[in-house]
């Protein structure tokens, strides 16, 4: 789903909830090797794992792919309660900015 820039607050959460869920270097780079057949590596790198999910987080974005980075991360990791809460806040925005979107560009026509 192309949700063109997400807000800076859901970019927060997504990064929060990924560090809550995988809250060390080698869990993070399991969950991508796992889920996208990617090395942490080749998409991130960075002093502690705060920046690192920052940059995983960025990667991601930037190919509007937060959504399957999200869902796939749930998969790995279906208990985090931080991660469900995300990936029902993500539907939702991600839900008001579609409907919106539209109803912007109409409006200023």
């Amino acid at each position: 789903m192309n949700t063109g820039n997400p807000p800076g607050y859901l970019l927060a959460q997504i990064e929060s909830a990924l560090c809550s869920a995988f809250p060390s270097e080698i869990k993070l780079e399991m969950m991508l090797e796992h889920q996208f057949n990617i090395n942490l590596p080749q998409v991130a790198s960075g002093d502690n794992l705060t920046e690192i999910v920052y940059k995983v987080v960025q990667d991601f974005n930037s190919s509007n792919s937060l959504e399957e980075l999200i869902n796939k991360a749930l998969k790995e990791n279906p208990n985090n309660s931080d991660l469900k809460a995300i990936a029902e806040n993500f539907k939702i925005t991600t839900s008001l900015i579609n409907i919106l979107l539209p109803l912007e560009k109409n409006l200023i026509k």
